[in-house]
């Protein structure tokens, strides 16, 4: 008797003092295969739970390869990565298995199944961490293409359409300080790494690659809240760094994004779409972006939500086709929430149109590259040439709010005609919000539409070939500011800016830098109160021209 309770003791003290240390446990300790060859997911769930039952540590992935299906992360347990060693994901999808908590947008079209190879659900203090790799080999599963996505992006009907399911990476939800560092993501069949309504989360030196798929996003944060992601570089085929708040009450916030290295088939940076809680508190800085196809930075709040007190700082875009594209839509869809329930689309009970405000744009370099878009593939036809430039717009009765551009300068490849100067731009708010289904816009430089308090300070728009657009085109905006804002024209355009139903401006300090007619064309007959003050008219023969419908006593110059 006394034999065993002294073993139950020696046995009670060195179990207590192993759990408060870190456990470290080699994952080829439970009979690992490490060719690739063999399927591991029982071994290495096995590993993950006894770390986990004796209060956390670290799971060791020695150099190897170790395929797997889906394995699910616990409170308090690390893997880790040597260098050398790759986690395959299984080729199989009936490997990744079907957690029943998984609610999150289990109805997408993406992800339906919400399968993924490194699961969470509600686990706190979790890490990946190492030199290894996580490789998804997404290039075995069947993938929606660009051609079939066409119809979601218009909100056409797409019942009958039967999407292949694919599992994503990385997915985490309602789980607290997650450190993903050093590690490279690549190959996902779908997102790279995705997390729900998680807090505390530091995502550092990790290289993400995902660009075997359409449609493979790099990195989502959805309804998250104080989130880092820094120095890291992503290459995806869909958005790298990819905001959504589609969980009412749980907003994205608190967010900074610093020195990454980003490029994309699609947006470097997106706020949205789904945005029904908003984005508030975020800040992006010292970044390089390159090689983007569409906008390399978007803002899309079109179900409710507020967007706010943002911070987009010292970015460079290289060979990019537009820098900023601004959203304020209505899309009519509802997010209902009891627990973390399916993002769905009810019209009896759509989301109010949001609020989009107080953000600042400040030290941008960006050159802007040629797009051809097929005529099959929008409700427009295109030419071969430069169509993004800066596009703000709210609708009708709800404006884009309190949005500066500052000491911002952008080279566009030109190609606009005078026709396309007169283009008229459509409002679809209940689509959609992506900038291609604009047209071509009547602007090469910055069009605003539906916004108050909009400020240009020292911006600069360049041309690398003839364009006969107006730099910018405003339309139902109040109090705007354009200071320090210089800009080239062909010299038969009509002018460098274009108001319409524009009121209570500032112009000042302006100048063309090249030879043109005129600086102003004022239009409509909501237009006026306007201010024109020490512009250097040099190489413009006119400082202003008016409208019929507009008084000269609207137009003071000085």
């Amino acid at each position: 008797m006394n034999l065993k309770i002294s073993l139950f003791v020696l046995f009670f003290l060195v179990f207590n003092i192993e759990s408060k240390a870190s456990i470290n446990i080699n994952f080829r300790q439970f009979g690992a295969n490490d060719d690739g060859t063999k399927l591991n997911t029982l071994k290495l769930q096995a590993a993950i739970d006894s770390c986990y039952r004796m209060g956390g540590g670290t799971v060791v992935f020695p150099k190897g390869k170790y395929l797997t299906g889906t394995i699910v992360q616990r409170t308090n347990v690390t893997l880790h990565l040597e260098a050398d060693a790759v986690l395959l994901g299984s080729s199989n999808l009936s490997d990744y298995k079907l957690s029943d908590k998984f609610l999150a947008e289990k109805n997408s079209y993406v992800n339906p199944a919400g399968k993924a190879l490194i699961y969470a659900f509600g686990s706190d203090n979790i890490s990946i961490t190492g030199q290894g790799a996580i490789d998804g080999q997404g290039e075995f599963f069947e993938a929606m293409s660009r051609q079939e996505s066409i119809p979601v992006f218009r909100g056409e009907a797409v019942a009958k359409k039967i999407y292949p399911q694919r599992p994503r990476l990385i997915e985490m939800i309602g789980c607290k300080n997650i450190n993903i560092k050093s590690v490279q993501v690549k190959n996902s069949p779908s997102w790279g790494l995705h997390l729900i309504g998680c807090e505390s989360v530091f995502i550092d030196q990790i290289r993400l690659d995902s660009h075997v798929r359409p449609n493979n996003d790099g990195i989502d944060i959805e309804s998250c809240k104080t989130v880092f992601i820094s120095n890291s570089f992503i290459y995806s085929d869909d958005d790298a760094i990819c905001f959504k708040s589609s969980i009412d009450g749980l907003p994205v916030e608190n967010v900074v994004v610093t020195n990454c290295i980003l490029r994309s088939n699609c947006a470097a940076i997106k706020f949205g779409t789904p945005s029904a809680a908003g984005f508030k508190n975020i800040a992006v800085s010292n970044c390089t972006i390159y090689d983007c196809a569409q906008d390399a930075i978007k803002f899309m709040a079109v179900d409710g939500g507020i967007v706010e007190d943002i911070s987009i700082s010292n970015i460079t875009m290289h060979n990019v086709e537009g820098p900023i594209f601004m959203r304020l839509g209505n899309m009519g869809r509802k997010v209902n929430i009891n627990g973390f329930e399916a993002y769905q689309q009810h019209a009896k009970e759509a989301s109010p149109v949001g609020i989009m405000r107080n953000i600042r744009i400040s030290g941008i370099t960006a050159t802007m590259k040629t797009v051809e878009i097929q005529d099959s593939m929008l409700r427009v036809a295109w030419d071969k040439m430069a169509v993004l430039g800066i596009l703000v717009t709210g609708i009708p009765g709800h404006c884009i709010e309190d949005v500066t551009f500052n000491d911002i300068q952008l080279i566009y490849p030109g190609g606009g005609t005078k026709e396309q100067a007169l283009n008229k731009v459509p409002e679809i708010e209940d689509m959609y919000p992506e900038q291609h289904f604009f047209g071509i816009l009547p602007s090469y430089g910055a069009y605003i539409r539906h916004a108050r308090g909009i400020v240009f300070n020292n911006v600069r728009f360049k041309l690398a070939s003839q364009d006969f657009r107006p730099a910018i085109v405003t339309d139902d905006v109040e109090n705007l500011e354009l200071v320090g804002v210089s800009a080239e024209v062909d010299k038969e355009a009509a002018a460098i800016v274009r108001m319409v139903d524009t009121r209570n401006v500032l112009i000042s300090n302006c100048r063309s830098l090249t030879n043109t007619n005129v600086f102003l064309k004022l239009e409509g007959k909501k237009s006026g109160d306007v201010l024109m003050l020490s512009n250097d008219f040099r190489k413009v023969n006119k400082p202003f021209i008016l409208d019929k419908n507009i008084a000269s006593k609207e137009v003071r110059f000085k």
